[in-house]
């Protein structure tokens, strides 16, 4: 159970940051819910974004927000999307701003009305030449 009474919902992740970054990530699911399209890279996840984009008004109206590649990788998710052996202190320290500043616009867009937010970034799979160079799809999926 999370401070508003609230239980976690059974696939908030296990979160290096102990129980209580746990918690407030999870307090945060429950003002909006985060839904992720991982969409494998050569798979049209390109003409799915732009048209979410084209029409991220509408879908906003509707009380759904959309983070593509132009919000996510725009700094937005620095830190997070590593593979692990590449971790280093400073990438550690950047993965936990990172969260705390989507924490932040999460609250923000909650403060909008939004009731959704859906995050449309392929490479939180892995990078397409990780596959290539490992001659199979997504080896670091599990440690991600």
């Amino acid at each position: 159970m999370i401070a508003s009474g609230f239980s976690c919902p059974p696939y908030c992740p296990a979160i290096a940051g102990g129980a209580g970054l746990r918690a407030r990530i999870c307090e945060v699911w429950h003002k909006v819910k985060i839904i992720l399209h991982l969409g494998a890279h050569r798979t049209a996840t390109t003409t799915l974004q732009s048209g979410l984009e084209r029409n991220a008004t509408g879908l906003a109206d509707l009380g759904l927000a959309v983070w593509t590649p132009r919000r996510t990788r725009s700094g937005l998710f620095s830190g997070l999307i590593h593979k692990p052996e590449d971790v280093t202190e400073r990438i550690e320290r950047l993965g936990h701003r990172a969260t705390g500043v989507i924490r932040i616009e999460i609250e923000r867009l909650a403060r909008q009305g939004m009731r959704q937010l859906l995050i449309s970034e392929e490479n939180m799979l892995g990078a397409a030449r990780n596959n290539l160079r490992c001659e199979r799809l997504y080896p670091l999926v599990d440690e991600r």
